[in-house]
């Protein structure tokens, strides 16, 4: 019953999408196209060490890659200054509704993105309102993780966004990531707006509408239940072959095992939880539920880690200390730590056992193999080992599921390619008009 009305719901979203697309676009004298992101255009950057594969260069579908240069010449002082206002443009634009200030854009503004394309600003101003406050969407979450001037009048901001769906009955949280295009006429007013999003390929038809409905966007996906913990993360991107995802430190209770103990681990992760402790202490629920693996599963043991919920997990409080075992018994027992924060490449594993709702090895290693090939075309280094996350009831009664984790050696989040001094000497000599020519050491002071 609830899969049928879902689906109507979804449907019906889609439909509500289309209409207010094209509401949006004719209203007003505006214009409404199946919008993509220009062909001129690549895969926004994601730069990792400043390298980025070949594949990723040629655009051959690669999850992150280089942008295409933006036009010749340098970059002009005027929008130099733009970009480095433009993170605190963006967070008071996505402030509380109605305090929006769109003064840095121009009259005849043209928006696009994967799902409508507008001219004017009036029509730009109610698009936005409809994704802000309204029947669709609200309590919207806007990330600026970078800005960068790229090119004469052109600049960029890449973002994180993350809103509910109010239209739905179980009011779903989506988020998308991507990078914002602009461009400037002679007063330094916006008067292209372009946002490309990570999760749509470049020429993809009705990719945002698909994407929106079909992908990971998180639309089918009920709110976390209130009472369960979840960890502080950030998502930075999610594209069409993985997530990355910030995970900030964390406290934990841990469980070392090995597949003969793997029942046994649970059972004593379960009992610490539910006052098998010294301060006899019930713990709120906390998901995910880790199992950390070494590179080669029977190289080391395994070991299940559960975040510290609350005031245990940022320390305000001490953690009940797990019971130690009596003399003589074996089996797993429960410490507590700590891990340090770090970005990690995410997938969905799909295929569950019916027997006990565990994921098989065949399958994790399969999906990390299709992850790791990912990772390599968006040249992006991933450190040894891996994670399984496992959400047990979440997001509502039954909604069991795994994702697979592989840490990032390192990482930087870019909106573009930067143009600096570093890179293009004479691309700052020319917006600031500075001379960098050498000192003649023959001359006198």
């Amino acid at each position: 019953k609830m899969a049928s009305s879902g689906f109507r719901a979804a449907l019906l979203l889609g439909t509500h999408l289309a209409l207010l697309s094209c509401a949006a676009a004719f209203s007003m004298g505006g214009s409404f196209a199946p919008a993509t992101a220009a062909s001129r255009f690549l895969r926004p950057a994601v730069c990792l060490k400043g390298h980025v594969s070949a594949a990723a260069r040629r655009g051959r579908g690669a999850a992150l890659g280089v942008v295409a240069s933006d036009g010749g010449g340098g970059v002009d002082a005027m929008t130099i200054k733009f970009a480095a206002g433009l993170k605190e443009h963006l967070t008071e634009l996505w402030g509380p509704p109605g305090t929006e200030d769109f003064s840095l854009y121009a009259d005849d503004l043209e928006f696009k993105d994967p799902l409508v394309a507008v001219k004017g600003l009036n029509l730009f101003k109610l698009n936005f309102k409809i994704l802000k406050d309204s029947p669709l969407s609200y309590e919207p979450e806007f990330i600026t993780h970078d800005t960068a001037a790229v090119g004469p009048r052109m600049a960029r901001a890449r973002w994180t966004v993350t809103s509910t769906v109010r239209l739905l009955p179980w009011k779903p949280r989506v988020s998308f990531t991507g990078v914002s295009i602009y461009k400037l006429n002679e007063q330094g007013k916006v008067v292209y707006h372009e946002d490309v999003w990570d999760s749509v390929q470049p020429g993809e038809f009705l990719g945002g509408l698909r994407d929106t409905l079909f992908r990971g966007s998180g639309l089918w996906r009920e709110q976390a239940a209130p009472d369960v913990f979840l960890p502080p993360v950030t998502l930075l991107y999610r594209g069409v072959d993985f997530e990355l995802r910030r995970v900030d430190a964390f406290r934990c209770a841990e469980v070392q095992f090995d597949k003969r103990s793997q029942k046994d681990a649970v059972a004593a992760l379960n009992g610490y939880w539910t006052g098998g402790n010294l301060g006899r202490t019930v713990l709120p629920p906390s998901q995910p539920t880790l199992i950390i693996c070494p590179q080669m599963p029977g190289s080391a043991p395994q070991c299940m880690s559960a975040f510290l919920p609350g005031v245990w997990g940022s320390g305000e409080r001490a953690a009940p200390p797990p019971i130690a075992p009596a003399a003589g018994e074996g089996g797993p027992s429960v410490t507590l730590g700590s891990r340090s924060g770090r970005v990690y490449a995410v997938q969905t594993i799909k295929t569950q056992s019916l027997m006990d709702g565990w994921v098989s090895t065949e399958e994790v290693y399969k999906v990390r193999a299709k992850l790791l090939d990912a990772l390599l075309l968006a040249g992006i280094s991933p450190t040894e080992g891996f994670t399984i996350a496992r959400y047990g009831e979440v997001y509502g009664t039954g909604s069991t599921y795994y994702e697979l984790w592989v840490g990032i050696e390192a990482f930087s989040l870019r909106a573009a390619t930067l143009i600096s001094a570093a890179e293009d000497p004479s691309a700052l000599e020319r917006a600031l008009d500075l001379n960098f020519e050498p000192l003649d050491d023959s001359s006198e002071a």
